[in-house]
Parts: structure tokens; C-alpha cells; sequence
């Protein structure tokens, strides 16, 4: 009877140390990440701002789809689809859209999180490009609030992103 008494404590203490964790993570998180590319700064701003070639450099995107043939404006929306066992789709619509200059989106994963991102463009010579992104992530359920926690891993996501992105156009 004992030995019932100690595996009902334990997973007592294991799942409130789990919930302890949810409430306790941070609802929103925000980060910047920097990247210089070797191309001029209209050929990094079209491949950055069209939408449809995105499932060839972001990790885990499958298929894009727009709501009209011209997406590059402030309103436009468009739809990321996401692969894996859990698919899911984002909802984006564009914020910002002013040609080499910056680029800003809202996104939606409904019930599960927001992205909000703003990228900067910056020409330090004829071929050689500075973006610098700020990215707002904020959770939309308890599911998703621990996610908060892993700051670095968004970082490291966005700049290996960024990499498939350089070996695409540089």
C-alpha cells in the first residue's frame, strides 16, 4: 500500500512540475537575427518577398498558396502549409512592403501561435546585402507556451534558413 502511496506522490509532483513549466513560460518571445548576403539587394528582397519560393529554402514548408496572382502588396494574404505528422498551416498577410527596403509579415497558426516578422534590407555595396529580421512569436495556447523557452533553436532555425536561401541566389 505503501508503494501506491509514493507512485501517486510522484506523479503528482511530475505533473505539477509540468504545468508549473507551462504557466511559468513566457507568452511572447523576440528575437533578431542578422545575415549578410554576396548578391545585390533586389535580387535578396524578390527571393526574401515572393511567397512562392519559399518551400525552397525555409525547412518544413511543403506548399504555398495565394489568394491572387499579386501577392507583393501591403494586404495581400497567402497561406504557408507546413509538413510532418501534425501539419499545420499559417496564415499569413503582408504588413510592410516597401521594394529593398523592408519587409513585414503577420502569421497565424490558429489555437497555437503567432509570427510577426519585420526584415530590414540594407545595401552595403552594388553586390552586397544586409538583412536583419526581427521576429515576434507569441503563443495563442497552453500547448505552445513552452516553445517559448527555446529562443536559441527559432534563431538558429531562421539563420540555417537563411543559409539555404544564400546557396540559392549567391
Amino acid at each position: 500500500m505503501k508503494i501506491l502511496k509514493y507512485i501517486g506522490v510522484f506523479f503528482v509532483l511530475i505533473a505539477a512540475s509540468y504545468f508549473g513549466l507551462i504557466f511559468m513560460a513566457p507568452s511572447e518571445l523576440t528575437f533578431q537575427v542578422n545575415e549578410d548576403f554576396d548578391a545585390p539587394i533586389d535580387k535578396v528582397f524578390s527571393s526574401m518577398t515572393d511567397p512562392l519560393l519559399l518551400p525552397q529554402w525555409v525547412d518544413g514548408v511543403d506548399d504555398v498558396r495565394t489568394v491572387s496572382d499579386h501577392v507583393l502588396e501591403v494586404g495581400e494574404k497567402f497561406q504557408v502549409f507546413y509538413q510532418g505528422e501534425n501539419s499545420m498551416v499559417m496564415d499569413k498577410v503582408i504588413l510592410l512592403f516597401q521594394p529593398n527596403e523592408i519587409y513585414s509579415t503577420h502569421g497565424v497558426i490558429k489555437d497555437f501561435f503567432e509570427w510577426n516578422e519585420r526584415i530590414q534590407f540594407q545595401s552595403l555595396d552594388t553586390v552586397h546585402t544586409r538583412i536583419s529580421t526581427f521576429v515576434t512569436i507569441k503563443s495563442l495556447s497552453n500547448k505552445s507556451r513552452l516553445f517559448m523557452y527555446a529562443e536559441e533553436t527559432h534563431k538558429q532555425n531562421v539563420a540555417n534558413n537563411y543559409i539555404k536561401l544564400k546557396s540559392l541566389i549567391e
